[in-house]
């Protein structure tokens, strides 16, 4: 174990301490912390959340962990974090390396008393085809991007809940029914505008968006692969100009939880302008146009639209 993962267990256990307390050992609490009739779910990041409460409604209570504008690939769990996931009936993480940052999520798990592949710790991505990042093997995490990934996480919540809660089956199974239609008509709406596009190409700050391009036909630009790498070293910038020259895209986007100053050099050196922001690792705030699962698909769309020329 690297001395970065010894640090980061480390931490967990300390704020596990803090949550027990130090005295005498003390056992974990039996059920969730939903009100009466309702299961706890924890979840690692807003957008899982979202998607929970759609297929679950009133049958759930739910903790998103890692907050706004805070990267879920490197994150450390606050103390009102691992007590709600000690206290959790279910678990629910993206997986595809999203979570594995430093061990962060797995760690989580052990201390919580659950484990992983276990009914109750729902990995909302299984039964993706992960597409690698280039020249490291690493899965891409954002299978999420594309609404037909969507699906399969609705799935994957609905059984998961399901399994935990067979009293409630019915209603979740009904319930993701209907969200599937409304994902399914998302997925329409991005086949036919994008396969529309003058010039169907997508230039990032980080390549979150490889399942869209790949589900819908784009060509795909970005300046670093993933949020925990280095960014914006000037090989990288070099490299995107050159694939700006090459697809001569019509405009350029800036993901609402990056530092726009790198895509903006981009911008200024090859006179393609920004044409707006789009959404990545989360949902927008509450009372924005991105914040639930539903609203943050179609403004992405509406932003790749624009950056397309359409």
């Amino acid at each position: 174990m690297t001395r970065t993962r010894l640090a980061k267990t480390g931490a967990i256990v300390g704020a596990v301490l803090v949550v027990l307390g130090c005295g005498a050992p003390q056992s974990a609490p039996s059920g969730g912390e939903g009100k009466s009739g309702t299961i706890a779910v924890v979840t690692t990041f807003s957008l899982l959340g979202d998607i929970v409460h759609e297929v679950a409604g009133e049958h759930v209570e739910v903790h998103s962990m890692v907050p706004q504008g805070t990267d879920p690939h490197d994150y450390q769990p606050l103390p009102e974090d691992i007590q709600a996931a000690t206290q959790a009936d279910v678990l629910v993480w993206n997986g595809l390396g999203m979570e594995m940052g430093g061990g962060w999520f797995p760690n989580l798990v052990e201390v919580a008393g659950k484990q992983l592949g276990a009914g109750n710790v729902i990995e909302a991505s299984n039964g993706v085809d992960p597409l690698l990042l280039g020249g490291r093997g690493e899965p891409n995490p954002h299978a999420f991007l594309s609404p037909k990934a969507g699906v399969t996480y609705v799935d994957n919540i609905e059984e998961g809940l399901s399994l935990v809660d067979p009293a409630n089956a019915t209603y979740y199974r009904e319930r993701a029914a209907r969200y599937k239609e409304e994902l399914n008509a998302i997925d329409q709406r991005y086949h036919e505008e994008l396969a529309a596009l003058p010039t169907p190409v997508l230039v990032t700050s980080e390549r979150a968006f490889q399942y869209v391009a790949a589900d819908y036909g784009l060509e795909e630009g970005f300046l670093w692969p993933i949020d925990t790498d280095e960014q914006a070293t000037p090989n990288q910038i070099i490299e995107l100009i050159d694939f700006i020259d090459r697809n001569e895209p019509h405009g350029l986007l800036i993901e609402t939880n990056v530092d726009p100053r790198p895509m903006e050099i981009v911008s200024e050196e090859t006179g393609v302008p920004v044409v707006g922001d789009v959404y990545s690792d989360e949902l927008g705030p509450a009372g924005s146009p991105a914040s639930t699962y539903v609203d943050y698909l179609a403004f992405n769309l509406r932003a790749y639209v624009a950056a397309g020329g359409g």
